[in-house]
C-alpha cells in the first residue's frame, strides 16, 4: 500500500516509526524516496505543532502503542498490545504520566486459539479480550473507549473457523456501556468530532448488517496454492542456510540438537514431511503422528520469510497434532524471529567457551 503512494506525493509526506534494533521498515521507506523518515526514540514525546506531541513506546515482541497529547485532549491507542494485567497497564500509565481523555483498543481475539473443534479456546480467548478491557479502563480511566481494531474476517477455507467466537461488536458496545467510560463506535468513514455527539448505536447497527449479511451468504472462501515438494525442499535449504549463517553450526550441534524436527503434515499432498534447521526438509515415508499440519503453501511462506512462521499464528491457517507438537512449532517459530528483528544474542556457552580458553592461554 505504501508503495502505491505515488512519488511526488511520497516526497512531500514524513515517515514516524517506533526505533527498532533491525530497522528494515525505515530503511525501506527511506529507499522509497519520502521528505523524511523518523525514528522516534522510546518514551520521548516528539512535537508535530505547537499544541501537538506524540510519544510511540515498543511493547513486548513487535507491538507499540501511540500516545498524542494537546492541552484540550489526550488519546491513549494501544491498537494490539496485549495489555491484559493492571501491572501492565500501570507501567504504561507511569510512562505518559497524564491524563487519558481517549482510549482506542482491541476488543476480540486476533490470531490462533485451538483447532477447528476446540471451540471452547476460542469462546475463552473472546472472553479474555473482555477483561482485558476492563482492565484497561480502570487503569487508565478514560473518559471516551473506542473499540476498533478487531473487526476482523477470516476468508480462507483453513481459517474461516475461527470467526465462530469472535467479539460482535454488539456484544462489546453492551458491556462497554456498563463501564465508567463512554463507548463510541465508529463505522468506516465516520469522524470523532468531539463537539459532536455521535450515534454509535447507528454505527453498531450497520456493522450487524454486515455480519448478518456475510452469515447468510454463502462466502466464496480462498483457497491455497499446492506447492511442488522439489520447492518446498529448496526453501527449506535455503532457510536452514540462513538460520545456521547467523546461528553458526556449533550452536545448532550443542544446543538445538534437543530440538527434533518439526514433523508436518501436508493435507494438500496427503504426505507428513520433517523439518530441521540442520538437516533441511524431508519426505517421511510413513504418516507419522505430526506436530502440525498445514497446507504446502503456508509452509512454503513459513520458511521463505523470516516472519513467515509468525504469520501463520496470526492466520490461524493451522492445526495442532498435540500440544507438546504446538510448542516445538513455536519453539522454531522463536528462531525465525530472532532473524527478523535481529534480536539474536551469543549463547552464554559461547562465552563461557571464550573465557575457558582465555583462562588455558592465561596459565601458559
Amino acid at each position: 500500500n505504501i508503495s502505491k503512494i505515488k512519488p511526488e506525493v511520497r516526497k512531500n509526506i514524513t515517515i514516524l516509526f517506533q526505533e527498532t534494533k533491525d530497522k528494515k521498515v525505515v530503511n525501506w521507506c527511506r529507499e522509497k524516496g519520502f521528505k523524511e523518515v523518523i525514528e522516534l526514540s522510546r518514551n520521548v514525546y516528539y512535537r508535530l505543532g505547537d499544541d501537538f506531541e506524540l510519544m510511540n513506546s515498543p511493547y513486548l515482541y513487535d507491538d507499540s502503542w501511540l500516545f498524542i497529547k494537546t492541552s484540550e485532549k489526550t488519546i491513549l491507542n494501544i491498537n494490539d498490545c496485549v495489555v491484559s494485567t493492571e501491572e501492565q497497564a500501570i507501567s504504561i500509565k507511569n510512562i505518559i504520566n497524564t491524563r487519558v481523555d481517549v482510549l482506542f483498543t482491541q476488543f476480540s481475539y486476533a490470531s490462533y486459539y485451538g483447532n477447528k473443534e476446540d471451540v471452547a479456546s476460542r469462546k475463552l480467548a473472546a472472553q479474555e479480550k473482555i477483561e482485558e478491557n476492563k482492565v484497561q479502563i480502570k487503569v487508565f480511566d478514560p473518559a471516551i473507549v473506542v473499540p476498533f481494531a478487531s473487526y476482523v474476517w477470516h476468508s480462507h477455507e483453513e481459517n474461516y473457523y475461527m470467526n465462530d467466537e469472535v467479539n460482535k461488536i454488539d456484544k462489546v458496545f453492551d458491556f462497554l456501556k456498563t463501564t465508567s467510560a463512554k463507548p463510541i463506535v465508529l463505522y468506516p468513514g465516520e469522524v470523532l468530532d468531539f463537539n459532536t455527539e455521535h450515534d454509535s448505536q447507528n454505527s453498531v447497527n450497520r456493522y450487524m448488517a454486515d455480519y448478518d449479511r456475510v452469515l447468510s451468504m454463502q462466502p466464496v472462501l480462498r483457497k491455497a496454492t499446492k506447492i511442488p515438494v522439489e520447492e518446498l525442499t529448496a526453501t527449506a535449504n535455503e532457510m536452514s542456510s540462513k538460520v545456521i549463517g547467523k546461528y553458526g553450526k556449533l550452536y545448532f550441534k550443542t544446543k538445538l540438537r534437543t530440538l527434533q524436527p518439526l514433523v508436518v503434515y501436508l493435507p494438500d499432498h496427503d504426505l507428513t514431511v520433517s523439518f530441521s534447521f540442520l538437516d533441511g526438509l524431508h519426505v517421511l515415508k510413513s504418516k507419522t503422528p505430526f506436530d502440525i499440519s498445514m497446507s504446502s503453501e503456508v509452509l512454503n511462506f513459513g520458511l521463505k520469510f523470516d516472519f513467515g512462521f509468525g504469520s501463520t499464528f496470526v492466520n490461524g491457517r493451522l492445526q495442532t497434532g498435540s500440544e507438546a507438537g504446538f510448542d516445538k512449532f513455536k519453539a522454531y517459530n522463536s528462531i525465525t524471529v530472532s532473524l527478523n528483528n535481529d534480536s539474536f544474542k551469543a549463547p552464554d556457552y559461547y562465552k563461557l567457551a571464550i573465557n575457558k580458553v582465555l583462562r588455558i592461554l592465561k596459565i601458559r
